[in-house]
């Protein structure tokens, strides 16, 4: 029971009970013994029960009113995602984000997609040749990205470029894009003019002194400080691990085609091909590598002479298979590319891999040549593409040890040196 309220002395005794105060809310605990033992919970201020009853009422209000709100809303952004975006490349100004509620419901609405934001389209990391015509909206962009392959959700793009205010950024031009880059990347590409970059090609199975040449005389950087990157640049890529210590890049610069910034430091263009290298190795290829019981810079090592010797895509696994059996026998490699590598520029031929001759190949004194040297040579000796990395994790399972070139860019392949000899013969006489 509650006790008698007692009015202080003095003052008139007045009838009405005091209410406890909203704010402050008492809960006392009383044990009462029963015959049978059993404890009972008594709430001994009566007033917070009514206050009970009213939080309760307001808590189904609230969600009754939460039932109603939330389809609206969810109906509301779906209208507003429909409307269509100005034409022209500036789909929208950069200025005009819209009023305050369409902006914080399409930013709620992003957060949720926000997986689907930054995740690739697909695994397949060939470039593919994209055009924005002149005057293409946002909405066409967007559609004929998803019809590429590029992205997924054509309208998650278009919601994104809106709420960003990029869409006077998109640039009208050709574009080199991949189904392995994020929406957020192809936003961020297509926002970059051709105009502003410089577009280069780097070739499989060139070496450094070639890639820094093409770099230079695009204007991207000086020779001499990308040699000075290529030889001595340190990067935190996780492809570098097994590179041993003080080994040049070589055979760490992807081939591919890219897109730079005149303005671009050579560290900047180094980290861009050594980051893809990293990016192209994934991890399922590095498992297979593991199960052959090879590290990542004598993968680079085989397949760099795999890029230089096969001149035909179906042999590149043969010519790799080749290498496998030779390595395992512990026979000499016996590679010409190693000791073209060896040789450097030649003056007389003016050009890089110049032809050598049986001499040459028993002669020169580097550990690069594996006609004198038994085991892989010390690194890569050019950079590989993906083809030939491939070529290496999987390549063919035979009894071959030699191959003869046969003149047209194929070879011609042997399990024993009589049969060597006799391709020899026939098919360089």
């Amino acid at each position: 029971m509650r006790p008698a309220y007692a009015p202080p002395t003095g003052r008139r005794a007045s009838t009405r009970q005091p209410q406890p105060s909203f704010c402050r809310i008492t809960w006392t605990i009383s044990v009462k013994k029963t015959n049978s033992h059993r404890c009972t919970w008594h709430l001994l201020d009566g007033g917070s029960f009514g206050l009970q009853k009213r939080l309760i009422r307001l808590g189904l209000y609230v969600v009754a009113l939460l039932i109603v709100i939330i389809p609206l809303v969810a109906v509301y952004v779906v209208l507003r995602s429909r409307e269509p975006i100005p034409s022209s490349p500036a789909s929208i100004p950069a200025t005009d984000k819209g009023d305050g509620l369409t902006r914080t419901l399409l930013g709620t609405y992003l957060g949720i997609r926000d997986s689907d934001i930054h995740r690739p389209a697909g695994t397949d990391p060939t470039p593919v040749r994209f055009v924005v015509q002149p005057g293409e909206t946002a909405d066409v962009i967007a559609r004929n990205l998803q019809a590429a392959g590029l992205i997924t959700d054509a309208e998650l793009f278009r919601q994104l470029v809106k709420y960003q205010g990029v869409g006077e950024n998109l640039q009208a031009g050709e574009y080199q894009l991949r189904a392995t880059m994020t929406m957020e990347e192809v936003v961020a590409a297509l926002q970059r003019s051709r105009k502003q970059e410089t577009t280069v090609t780097v070739r499989e199975g060139w070496r450094l002194e070639q890639i820094a040449q093409v770099l230079s005389q695009d204007g991207l950087s000086t020779y001499d400080d990308l040699m000075k990157v290529m030889t001595g640049g340190r990067f935190g890529y996780s492809v570098l691990g097994d590179r041993p210590a003080g080994a040049s890049l070589e055979g760490y610069l992807y081939p591919d085609t890219y897109q730079m910034d005149p303005a671009w430091s050579a560290d900047q263009i180094v980290d861009l091909l050594v980051g893809t290298m990293d990016r192209r190795f994934t991890p399922t290829m590095r498992q297979q590598a593991a199960a052959r019981g090879l590290n990542l810079h004598q993968v680079l090592t085989l397949a760099s002479m795999v890029e230089r010797e096969a001149m035909i895509a179906s042999e590149r696994p043969l010519i790799a298979g080749v290498f496998v059996n030779r390595l395992a026998k512990n026979m000499p490699l016996q590679v010409d590319a190693t000791v073209q590598y060896a040789l450097g520029y030649d003056k007389t031929q003016q050009r890089w891999w110049p032809a050598i001759t049986l001499d040459q190949a028993n002669s020169i004194e580097s550990p690069y040549n594996t006609y004198l040297y038994r085991g892989l040579p010390p690194g890569p000796i050019a950079s590989p593409g993906l083809a030939s990395i491939q070529a290496v994790l999987q390549a063919t399972k035979t009894d071959y040890l030699y191959y003869v070139a046969k003149g047209d860019g194929s070879h011609v392949f042997a399990k024993t040196f009589e049969e060597h000899l006799d391709n020899i013969k026939k098919y360089q006489k």
